[in-house]
């Protein structure tokens, strides 16, 4: 199931409705993507940084969900580039459901 259509209750909808990112996403920009590729696993995105405080109501659930580790949690270990015998901590299968590196650069301002 899309995590946008789990967590995006009438609720969420009401209570984001009029929300505008410092770059101008609505709540309609931030799923767009789900209703127009419904076979997404996510089906929502962040067009600016500040999204993710703003639809939080929305954000906080799916990346918990997705990532199996919730929004307030805090990571313990040590990944330190100087400290990477810290790596042998790591409990197998606690934090990681996936590992996939992306890049992508958002402009702030054109």
């Amino acid at each position: 199931m899309m995590l946008v259509k789990k967590y995006l209750t009438e609720e969420v909808r009401r209570a984001l409705s009029g929300v505008q990112s410092e770059c101008g996403f609505t709540l309609d920009d931030v799923i767009r993507s789900g209703r127009e590729n419904p076979d997404s696993t996510i089906g929502a995105y962040a067009g600016d940084a500040s999204c993710y405080t703003l639809f939080s109501q929305l954000f906080d659930p799916i990346i918990s969900d997705y990532h199996g580790f919730p929004s307030e949690g805090v990571h313990h270990e040590d990944f330190r580039p100087l400290d990477a015998a810290a790596m042998h901590t790591l409990t197998p299968g606690k934090y990681a459901r996936s590992r996939t590196t992306a890049t992508h650069q958002a402009p702030l301002s054109f």
